[in-house]
């Protein structure tokens, strides 16, 4: 049994969405911690290896799949 995703649907497509228009990883931790959005483990403070993490998942496949076509 798989756990739920703790991330979002409306973070996830942010996330993805900023990465496909060329937003530099640490740029868009920052922003997302400024904005205070909550990682996918609930705390209040993005890093670049989060965002990898997030898009690396399958939900994180997908929606970049899916921004792709």
């Amino acid at each position: 049994m798989s756990r739920p995703r703790a991330c979002p649907d409306e973070t996830l497509l942010l996330v993805a969405t900023a990465v496909r228009d060329g937003m530099p990883y640490r740029a868009l931790a920052a922003q997302l911690t400024a904005d205070g959005v909550p990682t996918p483990g609930g705390r209040v403070r993005w890093y670049p290896p989060t965002i990898t993490k997030l898009l690396q998942t399958a939900a994180g496949r997908a929606v970049l799949d899916a921004l792709d076509r």
